[in-house]
Protein backbone atom coordinates (compact mmCIF):
# COMPACT_ATOMS: atom_id res chain seq x y z
CA UNK A 1 0.00 0.00 0.00
CA UNK A 2 1.18 3.76 -1.22
CA UNK A 3 1.77 5.29 2.23
CA UNK A 4 -0.53 8.42 1.20
CA UNK A 5 -4.35 8.32 -0.05
CA UNK A 6 -5.64 10.61 -1.82
CA UNK A 7 -7.21 12.17 1.81
CA UNK A 8 -3.41 12.57 3.46
CA UNK A 9 -1.98 13.61 0.08
CA UNK A 10 -4.26 16.71 0.65
CA UNK A 11 -3.16 16.83 3.99
CA UNK A 12 -0.22 16.79 3.36
CA UNK A 13 0.18 19.44 0.76
CA UNK A 14 -2.02 22.02 2.59
CA UNK A 15 0.67 21.74 5.18
CA UNK A 16 3.41 22.61 3.16
CA UNK A 17 1.29 25.11 1.76
CA UNK A 18 1.22 26.53 5.21
CA UNK A 19 4.96 26.22 5.88
CA UNK A 20 5.34 27.51 2.53
CA UNK A 21 3.37 31.00 3.78
CA UNK A 22 5.44 30.85 6.98
CA UNK A 23 8.41 31.12 6.14
CA UNK A 24 7.44 33.61 3.56
CA UNK A 25 5.57 36.27 5.78
CA UNK A 26 8.74 35.50 8.52
CA UNK A 27 11.01 36.72 5.40
CA UNK A 28 8.98 39.83 4.78
CA UNK A 29 6.94 38.77 1.92
CA UNK A 30 3.23 40.06 1.80
CA UNK A 31 0.39 39.47 -0.99
CA UNK A 32 -0.09 40.95 -4.17
CA UNK A 33 -1.90 40.01 -7.24
CA UNK A 34 0.99 40.20 -9.30
CA UNK A 35 4.41 38.13 -8.42
CA UNK A 36 7.34 40.58 -7.96
CA UNK A 37 10.41 39.04 -6.14
CA UNK A 38 12.26 42.42 -5.96
CA UNK A 39 9.44 43.42 -3.51
CA UNK A 40 8.92 40.14 -2.07
CA UNK A 41 5.27 40.27 -3.39
CA UNK A 42 3.94 36.71 -3.99
CA UNK A 43 -0.41 36.04 -5.42
CA UNK A 44 0.01 32.34 -3.89
CA UNK A 45 0.53 33.91 -0.10
CA UNK A 46 -3.57 33.18 0.59
CA UNK A 47 -5.44 30.19 2.53
CA UNK A 48 -5.48 26.68 1.28
CA UNK A 49 -8.77 27.31 0.25
CA UNK A 50 -8.42 30.51 -1.84
CA UNK A 51 -6.02 29.08 -3.55
CA UNK A 52 -5.63 28.86 -7.58
CA UNK A 53 -5.82 25.03 -8.75
CA UNK A 54 -2.41 25.47 -10.31
CA UNK A 55 -0.76 26.70 -7.48
CA UNK A 56 -2.41 24.05 -5.55
CA UNK A 57 -1.14 21.42 -7.68
CA UNK A 58 2.34 22.53 -7.09
CA UNK A 59 1.62 21.35 -3.08
CA UNK A 60 -0.06 18.26 -4.51
CA UNK A 61 2.71 17.29 -6.94
CA UNK A 62 4.84 17.91 -3.48
CA UNK A 63 2.75 15.45 -0.99
CA UNK A 64 2.71 12.71 -3.82
CA UNK A 65 6.61 12.67 -4.56
CA UNK A 66 7.60 12.81 -1.19
CA UNK A 67 7.60 9.25 0.34
CA UNK A 68 9.88 8.69 -2.92
CA UNK A 69 12.32 11.39 -1.68
CA UNK A 70 12.16 10.09 1.74
CA UNK A 71 13.17 6.84 0.42
CA UNK A 72 15.69 7.93 -1.55
CA UNK A 73 17.45 10.05 1.89
CA UNK A 74 17.07 6.28 3.46
CA UNK A 75 14.09 7.07 5.24
CA UNK A 76 10.00 5.38 5.46
CA UNK A 77 6.47 6.94 5.65
CA UNK A 78 5.21 4.50 8.11
CA UNK A 79 1.49 4.39 8.99
CA UNK A 80 0.70 3.84 12.93
CA UNK A 81 -2.33 1.70 14.17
Amino acid sequence: NPPFDQAMIEIVAKAEHDRWMRERFAAGWNYGEVRDNANKIHPDLVPWDKLKPDARNKDIRFAEFLPELLGKLGWEIVRLP
